[in-house]
């Protein structure tokens, strides 16, 4: 099963060569696109400098019509959307691969993480501790019941250590208006159309926090704790939707705290 990396690009991001130069490090090559409603003068340098491809959308405007053009562009079965400001540790795309040969039913496959902030790769903080607690029992006794933990409290899977399966995803989309839950909304629509996630427990990527990301931004204008309260009443009565959503708010803060 072949895979690919479509890197979602937006803006003039200083940390986009370090991501191309970690993907172009895999065990196992993949084939790498650069994809963006954008098309400027940046974007273009970095694909001449590195030797890639360059895709613009010309129906972008939100951050699930990117994604969705990312998915379309993809020329294999296999896709993760690459982040521009994260980075792919050296045996990603092995790992997944082989995890999708071993159960190619599977619609998607993410992998642990870590976090980086500023210089430094965080090993530990509030918001992977309850991520860790979250993916415990899906990891050591994968079914359909633990498969629903790591959605049921919050989304403690990390979206750019996902890859998809297009051959298993068909008519799959994200939704084109939210701006921040899209992939919890994505896990939770692939889950009730019965389909099979993969966790692979090793360490993979690494996922960096910074004050000018875009989920930064969205948690500092409160869009993000309506639509988790909307993400949790689809799996969850109102009320108790509402008192988990006010204790799921409070990981928010370590997007701000170096030190949690």
């Amino acid at each position: 099963m072949k895979h690919s990396f479509v890197v979602a690009c937006h803006g003039e991001s200083k940390y986009l060569p370090g991501l191309l130069r970690s993907l172009n490090k895999q065990s196992l090559p993949s084939e790498i696109i650069l994809a963006s409603s954008e098309d400027t003068p940046y974007l273009r340098e970095i694909s001449e400098r590195y030797g890639l491809p360059l895709e613009i959308n010309p129906n972008g405007g939100s951050i699930g019509k990117d994604w969705n053009f990312c998915l379309e562009i993809a020329p294999t079965p296999l896709v993760t959307i690459a982040h521009q400001d994260d980075i792919y540790l050296r045996a990603y795309t092995a790992f997944v691969e082989n995890a999708f040969l071993e159960d190619p039913g599977a619609a998607i496959c993410f992998t642990d993480y870590r976090e980086i902030r500023g210089n430094m790769v965080v090993e530990k903080n509030l918001n992977l501790g309850i991520k860790e607690v979250l993916l415990s029992p899906f990891k050591h006794f994968p079914n359909r019941v633990t498969q629903l933990l790591p959605i049921l409290f919050g989304s403690a899977i990390c979206c750019p250590s996902v890859t998809y399966n297009k051959d298993v995803l068909e008519n799959f989309s994200f939704d084109e208006v939210l701006r921040s839950d899209l992939d919890w909304q994505a896990w939770i629509e692939i889950y009730k159309r019965g389909e099979k996630f993969i966790y692979v427990p090793e360490i993979l990527m690494l996922h960096r926090i910074h004050e000018n990301s875009e989920t930064s931004k969205i948690i500092e204008d409160n869009a993000r704790t309506e639509e988790d309260r909307r993400m949790l009443e689809q799996l969850w009565p109102k009320k108790i939707a509402g008192l988990i959503s006010k204790v799921y708010s409070l990981s928010q803060r370590s997007n701000f705290e170096d030190d949690v």
